[in-house]
């Protein structure tokens, strides 16, 4: 009956301490190589991050020190296998790499160009509580989308939402038209905030990061805007929301986002302390 229960599988035995009339439990968990793996390359990081916090907030640590420990456990990942083709640590007040793999190689980078579309429409706006009625090139975009319609009009921040939580490519589309009178001349301004960052191995081609041959950036350029953004507060509200109910004009059919990127909520909550 027991076999019958336990679903086919990769299974491993672990062995507890504590003891029933004598004899040793023993626990059989599902292994899931993959998520462990996942999992454990986050927890490091964040346990890197965690001790930077403690160590600078409490003054037991000098920042020199705790820089080195975060560049010595950074790269420590570099060493191991790599389940992706760049990566890099930066330190968050000067920039500076501190470890990285095929840091500077050119690559695709699909729908993290939202993290630069955000920032520029966040602060080349201003006031995000404006409404706009979605412009006719939006609506129905290919790829993830926060499902504008037709006539609707949200305000910017609604659009923002629409456009981290869900990832919505309709979104990018609408930010890029409303900002900059269309999405190539949107694509200049977020080129030349690339240049302002330091970010020189970017290109952008799309607000969305729909696949395009001279659409890319590195690891390294990555994690500098990335830092850049974070230095903004609106920024870190919206990436660290796990939901968000949003009306526009039609309130009688409200959408319910929800954060598709988890992780960004722990990211946006530490750099708040960093």
């Amino acid at each position: 009956m027991l076999q019958e229960r336990i679903k086919v599988g990769k299974y491993k035995i672990k062995r507890r301490k504590s003891r029933l009339q004598g004899e040793t439990l023993k626990v059989l968990t599902r292994h899931k190589g993959g998520f462990g793996k996942f999992l454990g390359l986050m927890l490091t990081i964040l346990i890197v991050v965690a001790t930077l916090i403690v160590g600078v907030s409490v003054g037991k640590v000098s920042t020199s020190t705790t820089n080195k420990f975060v560049e010595i456990k950074a790269r420590e990942l570099t060493l191991k296998k790599q389940p992706y083709k760049s990566m890099a640590v930066i330190e968050r007040s000067s920039g500076r790499l501190l470890a990285g793999y095929h840091a500077d190689d050119k690559l695709p980078m699909a729908s993290t160009t939202k993290i630069m579309t955000a920032i520029v429409t966040i602060e080349e706006m201003g006031d995000l509580t404006k409404i706009f009625e979605v412009p006719q090139e939006a609506v129905g975009v290919e790829g993830s989308s926060m499902y504008l319609r037709s006539g609707e009009k949200l305000t910017l921040l609604d659009y923002l939402y629409g456009l981290i939580l869900p990832s919505g490519n309709d979104s990018a589309v609408a930010l890029s038209i409303i900002v900059a009178g269309s999405e190539e001349k949107f694509a200049e301004l977020m080129n030349s905030y690339a240049q302002k960052i330091g970010a020189t191995n970017t290109h952008f081609v799309t607000a969305s990061g729909l696949h395009h041959k001279d659409h890319y950036t590195t690891g390294r350029d990555l994690a500098l805007i990335t830092n850049y953004a974070l230095n903004n507060k609106t920024f870190c509200e919206i990436v660290g929301s796990k939901t968000k109910t949003i009306k526009g004009s039609e309130e009688d059919k409200p959408r319910h986002l929800k954060n598709k990127q988890k992780l960004w909520v722990t990211i946006s909550l530490l750099a708040v302390y960093i």
